[in-house]
């Protein structure tokens, strides 16, 4: 009979492997979004401000606003292991999620290899490409938990904005 810890050992070990070999995607910038309302109610820079704040907090995100008045940056700390910075330009009729930086992220510029990216990666976004393209040589890659995670951002800004 087959040792139930040796099986588990493997599977972690696989399972580990597979989470490491993850291919490095084109970064993706939500530039532009719509700042909307449940209501369709116009809103203060302060509201969307706050609502960015919140949002953050939610998602274990920290923020640091800037000299400038409407700036923010914002940081997500994983696990002690990985780490990204985004900056958050925002006004009172949309915000963007920009890459900023990070750690441990398998950053990376392209060389010009052919893949796939999505053209509708994001609705109401500015993402450059669309399937079937090549990535061009020197763009930006990234891990695409990168990708997941500012678009959790994302997604829960919108949420809070919903709110007002």
């Amino acid at each position: 009979m087959i040792n139930k810890k040796l099986v588990l050992i493997v599977f972690l070990v696989i399972l580990s492997f597979n989470a490491h070999a993850r291919k490095a995607v084109p970064i993706i910038n939500y530039l532009d979004i719509p700042v909307t309302t449940s209501t369709g109610d116009t809103v203060t820079e302060e509201q969307v401000y706050k609502s960015i704040v919140v949002a953050a907090a939610e998602n274990l995100w920290t923020i640091s606003k800037s000299p400038e008045r409407d700036l923010i940056s914002a940081t997500l700390v994983v696990r002690n292991k990985h780490t990204i910075v985004v900056s958050i330009p925002y006004s009172d009729k949309k915000f963007s999620v920009k890459y900023q930086s990070s750690i441990n992220m398998k950053y990376s510029t392209s060389r010009g290899v052919t893949n796939a990216i999505s053209k509708n990666a994001f609705p109401g976004s500015s993402v450059g490409g669309s399937s079937s393209e090549d990535i061009p040589k020197g763009a930006p890659l990234i891990h695409p938990f990168y990708n997941k995670w500012a678009r959790n951002l994302v997604l829960r800004i919108q949420s809070e904005l919903m709110k007002l």
